[in-house]
Formats: C-alpha cells, structure tokens, sequence
C-alpha cells in the first residue's frame, strides 16, 4: 500500500518507522465510534484480539518505543493504557469525529496530533485539546504521497504540459458539497469536471434537483494523478456538519500535480499556504465562480499561483517528510512529560 511505502521511506538514521495494517481482522465499520469498539472489546471479538496479538509481537520484535494510531482506531483505550508504549492519537478526521473517535480515547494516549486546526466558531483545535487536558497536541498536516503525483516528472516539464481541463474536483458525493458543486456545473458545464465515489441513485438525484446531467464516476488513483496533471484549476471543498471545517488530502495532490489550489477554509488556509501567493481560498459558492472566471481569464497568475503552490508541496508536505518531522515533535512530547518507558508512562 502507498501509506506503507511513505511511512517506511519516512526511516532515517535515527529513527526507524514500521506501518500496522489494521484491515482484514474484522469489518472496519463496525468499530466507527467509541462505543462500536467498546462493544467488540468486552465481548472479547476474536478478530480485534488476533489484530492486537499480532500487534503486540511487531512491538516485541522491533522493541518499539512509540506508537502513532491513525484514525478510526481499532485499539480500545482498556487495551493501550497496558502497553510500555509512548501512545500518540493521529486524528485525521476531526473536527467531524472529535466526539466519535477522539475525546473518548484522549485519557490513553500522551499526545494527539490533528490535521485540521478547525474546531468550531467558538474555539480552534488547541484549545479544544487543552480544554481536554492534553498537554501535549500538534497540528500535523496531512501531505502528498508517492501515488497522488509522478514523482519521475520534473518541475518544467509539469507545467509546459497542455492543461485541457479549465475545472476539476475528485470526490465522493456528499450531502454537503452538492450546492456548491452543482452551482459550478450549472455555471460553467462541461468546463468543470467530477469525478468520484457517487452511485447512480445520486446521479439520479442530482439530475432531477439542479437540471443539469450529472455523471459522476470513480476513477483509479491512476487516473485521478493523470486528470490533475490535465486541470488548471483544482476545486477543493470539505465535509462537515460544523463551520469551519479544514485540512483535507486534497489540499495536497492538486497543487503537487501542478494545478492551481482553489479551496474553501478561508479562515485557516494560512496555516498551510500563502492565500493569494501558493493557493487561493473562496468564501462561498458566489465568490467561487468569481475567482474560477478570474484565474481562467488570467492564466499567467494562475500559472505563478499553481507553481508556487507545487513548490511548497514538494518542500513541505509530501507524507514522508511530515513522518520524519514528526519524530522530533513525539521526542519534545515524551520530554514535556519526562516520560519513561512503562505500562502507564
């Protein structure tokens, strides 16, 4: 798996990284929330107890100091306060899982890295983790991996290539988007281009609601590089019940493919991008299609913006630097606490 490969070619000489692959014990919808997981520990669930067996030995054989546990964790907080492990919780889906698979874990791990600085209008991340009693919280941002661009293809020749798609998002259908992307089918049609994870019954959908054909297909990870390669705009728009919401993977393989970043979260795009210089951020579907009408009107800036934004990605957040930097911050954590090795730390 290309997770697997980035965080193995995260290893320096100093510090060593060995990914856990969590599939294939047992369904992994049915531990989505704290007391899905609670249930399948007290009942003993033959499957999660061979994950942790097989868990346990990768521990004892590599001598493991550390653990970083990434979203939807199979391993019941019970279990991991037993374990002589610096625990580290790497919240990938909040602020939308904060309450599912994040506050109900924080009293078994020492440290929890998050990929959104967002929480809700009334407090940012930290502070919700302070609020929490979690001394030790970093904003650690998602990033590129190998398979989201070709790492072969230099720079110039990147951005000589012919860019025939003026608009491109890649993503599932969800209840949240659709207004917005809708509103940028209806405006510029077959100039903007979906594709991603929607079945016919939404196609269907949205068809009949915005009056406008809708065909929105997967495409293969492949496919999904080749058609970034292609776009001169890359549209990015979160999920999410709460406002604002931030720090999606998307932010990250349409600028590393060469295209111009074109996204919601305008309160936080600072903390990732130049606004305006690396990346350029939209306050709502009206102020979208404005800026979409701009930067295709004037393709010399948003050549400079796509670059720009290329280079920070290729400097800063492909996957396996973010790992490597990650070390030192886990290091500062087990200092802050005086940590030493033990059941309980």
């Amino acid at each position: 798996m290309g997770w697997a490969r980035d965080i193995v070619a995260a290893s320096d000489a100093k510090h060593q990284f060995i990914p856990f692959n969590q599939d294939g014990y047992l369904d992994l919808y049915s531990y989505g929330d704290a007391v899905q997981l609670d249930r399948l520990y007290q009942s003993k669930h033959p499957g999660l107890f061979r994950l942790y067996a097989d868990f346990e030995r990768l521990v004892a054989t590599h001598n493991a100091q550390a653990v970083v546990v990434c979203d939807g964790p199979p391993f019941h907080p019970d279990y991991l306060l037993r374990l002589p492990l610096y625990r580290v919780l790497y919240s990938h889906d909040d602020p939308e899982s904060t309450y599912q698979r994040n506050i109900p874990y924080l009293h078994a791990y020492h440290h929890v890295f998050y990929v959104t600085p967002a929480y809700t209008d009334d407090m940012d991340m930290a502070a919700k983790m302070r609020t929490c009693g979690m001394q030790n919280h970093d904003f650690v941002p998602n990033g590129a991996l190998t398979f989201d661009y070709d790492s072969t293809r230099s720079e110039e020749s990147l951005f000589e290539s012919e860019r025939d798609i003026d608009i491109l998002f890649i993503g599932g259908f969800h209840w949240k988007k659709i207004d917005v992307l809708a509103t940028l089918k209806k405006t510029f049609g077959s100039r903007f281009q979906w594709h991603g994870n929607a079945r016919l019954k939404h196609n269907l959908y949205m068809t009949a609601r915005y009056r406008r054909l809708f065909m929105v297909r997967p495409v293969t990870l492949a496919r999904r590089r080749l058609l970034h390669q292609r776009a001169k705009i890359a549209v990015n728009v979160h999920n999410g019940y709460s406002v604002p919401n931030f720090g999606n993977q998307r932010l990250f393989y349409g600028p590393a493919n060469g295209a111009m970043l074109l996204t919601d979260g305008i309160e936080h795009i600072e903390y990732l991008f130049k606004n305006g210089e690396e990346a350029v951020a939209y306050r709502d579907a009206t102020d979208l299609i404005e800026r979409c009408m701009h930067y295709l009107a004037n393709p010399g800036e948003r050549a400079r913006i796509a670059r720009a934004g290329y280079r920070r990605v290729m400097k800063e957040y492909k996957l396996a630097d973010i790992v490597r930097r990650s070390a030192d911050v886990i290091e500062q954590g087990m200092s802050n606490l005086g940590w030493t090795q033990g059941p309980h730390g």
